[in-house]
């Protein structure tokens, strides 16, 4: 087993902030803020596609089915 060395301070000075600087949480909120106006101007095509889709009582779903998702298991 080695011996510690004495030369070595007993804690290491702290580099990094705390946290972010007050210009990184800006430049977060503006991008933030861009992404959410743009999600609420852009039309839903999903929601458009759900409701023409409801008539026919299929729903359009580009996955299989799990196996045993249509059983009624009763105990």
């Amino acid at each position: 087993m080695s011996a510690i060395r004495p030369d070595l301070p007993s804690s290491l000075p702290a580099t990094t902030p705390a946290g972010p600087s007050a210009q990184a949480r800006a430049a977060q909120a503006a991008f933030f803020r861009a992404a959410l106006n743009q999600a609420q101007a852009t039309p839903q095509p999903q929601a458009a596609q759900t409701s023409q889709a409801a008539p026919t009582g299929a729903p359009e779903s580009p996955r299989l089915p799990r196996p045993g998702q249509l059983l009624d298991i009763r105990v």
